[in-house]
């Protein structure tokens, strides 16, 4: 009899330490973000002339998000084919699927992010 007392004792003890440890609920998280990503650097570099490579990199001092592509990405002249866009960590990847005339070495891209 004294060791199931001594057993309920220790279950029950044991039982408010581990109620007592964890809650429900959602994380309070931080202050919020409210600044925008800053601008690191990219390739090629910006105003740069001439530009025959495939991709167009951004980089950004911390992680991204977007959440329409389509309305957050904007580039001008429009292309003829839409390019393959990645988002990976702090970064952005345009990639032409193909040689495109708006790339060319006589006409001025323009590429803008809203947020």
């Amino acid at each position: 009899m004294k060791y199931v007392s001594e057993a309920i004792t220790g279950i029950l003890i044991t039982s408010l330490f581990l109620a007592a440890c964890a809650k429900v609920g959602a994380p309070t998280g931080g202050v919020r973000d409210s600044e925008p990503p800053r601008y690191v650097g990219g390739e090629p570099e910006n105003r740069s002339t001439h530009f025959s490579g495939k991709e167009i990199n951004f980089w950004f001092d911390e992680y991204i998000q977007l959440k329409d592509l389509n309305k957050e990405l904007m580039i001008s002249p429009p292309l003829e084919e839409k390019p393959d866009v990645r988002i990976r960590e702090k970064g952005i990847r345009i990639e032409r699927r193909r040689r495109c005339h708006a790339f060319g070495s006589k006409v001025s891209v323009g590429i803008e992010l809203r947020h």
